[in-house]
């Protein structure tokens, strides 16, 4: 018969790690579908496609299932942040759809934003309406406002991004 008070070969390979991945992987997946539908009904069948594929390589995988999902983040915080925040900042370097690409700090440590192109602006307003729907789709445009001070967008980028934004919760 079998023994409750022995954890099964399956309770110990799902707790040796495999949650965190099943956990990120659906974040990921419905990340990706709200990312999709939004890029196809703005045209950017291609973007769409190609969203984020880069978080699937085994560095970038396995630093986001570990900061967001996984147990070392309460053993070892500071060796998980640190891979994560690297993790983040090749994402965001790479990938023009992140304000982040957009922006160059000079040697004297002046952020200058420069502006973004129509079709990564575009990209970058459906990553956020995708990222906050597979979150629990709080308040995009209040969510921007509390962290536009710390969003450095070039005029033109700014007034774009803030008008769509507000056209959006004019439309629902």
């Amino acid at each position: 018969m079998w023994n409750r008070s022995q954890p099964s070969k399956y309770q110990k390979w799902y707790n040796r790690g495999v949650e965190k991945h099943l956990r990120y992987i659906r974040y990921l997946f419905f990340h990706k579908l709200y990312v999709g539908q939004e890029c196809f009904k703005r045209g950017l069948y291609w973007r769409g496609l190609w969203h984020d594929l880069d978080k699937f390589v085994p560095s970038r995988w396995n630093a986001y299932a570990e900061f967001f999902y996984g147990g070392r983040r309460e053993t070892d915080p500071q060796s998980v942040k640190e891979a994560f925040v690297i993790s983040w900042m090749r994402h965001a370097a790479r990938n023009d759809h992140h304000w982040q690409y957009w922006v160059s700090i000079s040697d004297n440590g002046r952020i200058r934003p420069h502006e973004m192109s129509r079709v990564a602006r575009k990209e970058m307003l459906c990553d956020w309406i995708g990222a906050h729907k597979a979150v629990g789709g709080h308040n995009l445009l209040e969510w921007y406002k509390e962290r536009a001070l710390t969003i450095p967008l070039a005029p033109k980028t700014k007034r774009w991004i803030e008008t769509e934004l507000e056209n959006l919760y004019k439309e629902s």
